[in-house]
């Protein structure tokens, strides 16, 4: 794992909680992670350090469009 890679991530403070963020870096207890959404998101910026359970390798649903090239 490195940083940028998408994680699937649980919080020590929200131990029922699992989400899937962007990894920034190593921290002491875990990794800080952000969401893309710097206005919309509750990350390591309010939750501390997360812990890392898995990469994200591939996304099922909703399936990935090709975009069309504009002519």
């Amino acid at each position: 794992m490195q940083a940028g890679d998408l994680v699937l991530v649980r919080w020590a403070a929200r131990p029922e909680q699992l989400s899937v963020k962007r990894a920034a870096r190593p921290a002491d207890e875990g990794w800080w992670v952000l969401g893309d959404n710097d206005y919309g998101s509750t990350d390591s910026r309010t939750l501390g350090p997360a812990t890392v359970l898995a990469v994200v390798r591939w996304r099922l649903w909703p399936r990935p469009r090709r975009f069309r090239s504009r002519a």
